[in-house]
């Protein structure tokens, strides 16, 4: 009896520490998100594509904020809960507080501020003409005659 009764305890006690471990886990996802900024960039991705409707004629303009705040009030929590599986797929709750860390410094505000400008100049370069022939060479060697 007493073995069973420990075991019950163990069992309740293991629960109770892993759901505080996903607690803390989500709540250091939420500042991540935050601290990237990944709502605010996925709301004004949004607005700007959703803004083409406007210039088109598609949607009047006074329609687009109220559209994009709809959109993301639809949205966001499921962006939000996948982040949180992906970063768990990806890292520990140690490493994501050090992650966090390094974001919260202003170095770290700065490459999330400039991280959407270096990627798309990033891409920039890789469209030029000069690169996409090379590009091209490379993979016709690979191809099947």
């Amino acid at each position: 009896m007493k073995k069973i009764l420990l075991f019950m305890v163990l069992l309740v006690s293991a629960a109770v520490q892993a759901q505080t471990n996903e607690e803390a886990f989500k709540t250091e996802v939420q500042k991540t998100i935050e601290l990237q900024h990944t709502t605010d960039l996925f709301v004004e991705g949004l607005k700007m594509q959703l803004q083409k409707l406007t210039e088109n004629g598609a949607l009047d303009a006074e329609k687009l904020q109220p559209l994009v705040e709809e959109i993301g009030q639809a949205v966001v929590p499921a962006l939000t809960e996948r982040m949180n599986e992906v970063y768990k797929e990806n890292f520990t709750l140690d490493e994501l507080k050090q992650i966090n860390a390094y974001l919260a410094t202003p170095v770290g505000q700065k490459v999330v501020k400039l991280t959407p400008m270096l990627s798309a100049e990033g891409i920039n370069v890789v469209q030029r003409p000069e690169l996409q022939a090379k590009i091209s060479a490379i993979i016709s060697k690979y191809m099947k005659n």
